[in-house]
């Protein structure tokens, strides 16, 4: 089998039963295996797609994570930039031409063509008897299965519904890691600054949090209640230490701004007013609202950033957890787990 696999990736050729022979030998795979940039290119079987993808320019894929999926990149005219084709769009039904032409179509057609949108999902499902990952198109009825040739590079097979003799006859391709090329990579940059609006929000509403924190600690009547503000306080410091490093990549300033500052008064002046109870309960809905938008941030994060991002959402767990037992008037179990969270993370 080792030889007729090397076979196959010298030579990009094969027959379908040869390919379906390698693809059944090869091992199965995670989704989260497939995770990064891909470059691919085709295995040549008689299958009508032979040569298409990469005479029109076809770069790979790109899987940011389960859910946010680009199935069809393309180069751009220079090869500089990787744009992403909205594979509801394309003419698969057609028999294009195998040349230049087809390429240059597609670029003079980008401007409709083009999405910036997630456009597939990744999961495991069950081929030819065996669950490996699984690249699923949202609006056209294709599935692309996925095995290990090794830890950089996977053998898929496309199975398109409609298409004549779909499991017969596939269409088989290589897909290639390739997540430090230096490309500008169009479907990435509304991403970034995706990324970017909602860590600053992110930075901002710590500002805010150390500042409500440190005027409640000034205030503190009682040694329950300082124990609790000086955990608390305690625990902001900590997640200033924390983010500094990812605010100086993005270019953010952890100081409070005008708004910051405006809802530090207005917050203090409702715990103030409000009994007890009720502001908690007030801060406690507003923090469980805020932890979803902190989710699309944990989700859409770059690879070598999700594990600061889902810190990011853990700490904001972690506050919830503590209002809910401040509201049960658990004070001190609150404040000792906001402690623990920072000895854990520290």
């Amino acid at each position: 089998m080792t030889s007729l696999l090397n076979r196959i990736l010298e030579e990009r050729k094969a027959t379908p039963e040869e390919a379906y022979e390698v693809f059944q030998s090869l091992e199965t795979i995670s989704t989260e295996f497939m995770h990064g940039r891909w470059k691919g290119s085709d295995i040549e079987t008689g299958h009508r797609f032979d040569g298409l993808f990469e005479a029109s320019g076809w770069y790979g894929k790109m899987y940011l994570n389960d859910e946010e999926v680009h199935p069809l990149v393309f180069f751009s005219e220079d090869k500089k930039e990787l744009w992403s084709v909205n594979p509801k769009m394309m003419p698969f039904s057609m028999n294009l031409p195998k040349d230049d032409l087809v390429g240059t179509m597609l670029r003079l057609g980008r401007f409709a063509m083009e999405t910036k949108e997630s456009k597939a999902r990744l999961r495991d499902t069950e081929f030819k008897g065996r669950v490996t990952a699984t690249m699923i198109y949202d609006e056209v009825p294709i599935n692309d299965m996925f095995v290990k040739i090794d830890d950089n590079t996977v053998l898929g097979v496309m199975d398109f519904k409609g298409e004549p003799n779909r499991l017969e006859d596939p269409f088989f391709f290589i897909l290639e890691r390739d997540d430090h090329t230096e490309y500008e990579i169009a479907p990435l940059k509304e991403v970034h600054e995706k990324v970017v609006e909602l860590f600053e929000m992110e930075v901002q509403n710590r500002a805010f949090a150390l500042k409500s924190a440190q005027k409640m600690a000034s205030k503190a009547e009682n040694d329950e209640d300082k124990y609790f503000t000086d955990a608390w306080v305690a625990f902001e410091e900590f997640l200033q230490i924390k983010y500094a490093p990812f605010a100086a990549k993005y270019n953010l300033s952890q100081e409070a701004g005008l708004i910051a500052n405006i809802q530090v008064g207005l917050g203090v002046l409702a715990l103030d007013v409000l009994p007890g109870t009720i502001g908690l309960k007030t801060m406690l809905d507003q923090t469980v609202n805020y932890n979803e938008k902190l989710k699309e941030l944990r989700k859409i994060a770059p690879e070598g950033e999700k594990e600061f991002f889902e810190f990011v959402v853990d700490q904001e767990e972690a506050q919830i957890a503590a209002i809910q037992l401040s509201i049960e008037g658990k004070r001190k179990e609150a404040a000792d787990l906001i402690t623990d969270f920072v000895k854990k993370h520290s």
